[in-house]
């Protein structure tokens, strides 16, 4: 069964290039992005696009609230280097995902 990031990905014609070495290149119409992922090659456009959209939703908390959310499981200075992560890749995501930034980062995985 289809889920519904993965029809819009299919609809706006989000592809994956490739996925190696801990990095995939996405291309929308002329645009392309290159990101970190840490879900290994058989990571669909849709995995992609899910991590990426939650890493730029991320961003926009407080590092407080995002120490909360990313669990217990991390040290505080670890929690503090993603967050920042989040914090350089939220723009590039935006810009990327445009207009329908919203509509993918809501959408049922």
């Amino acid at each position: 069964m289809t889920t519904d990031l993965e029809a819009l990905c299919e609809r706006l014609a989000i592809t994956v290039d490739a996925v190696s070495d801990g990095s995939a290149t996405l291309r929308m119409g002329d645009k392309t992005l290159t990101v970190p992922v840490i879900m290994g090659s058989n990571a669909s456009v849709a995995d992609i696009v899910a991590g990426i959209a939650l890493d730029a939703r991320a961003a926009d908390m407080p590092p407080s609230e995002f120490m909360v959310e990313a669990g217990s499981g991390l040290s505080t200075r670890a929690a503090l280097r993603m967050h920042e992560r989040c914090r350089k890749l939220a723009p590039r995501v935006r810009d990327f995902l445009g207009e329908s930034f919203d509509l993918l980062a809501d959408a049922q995985h």
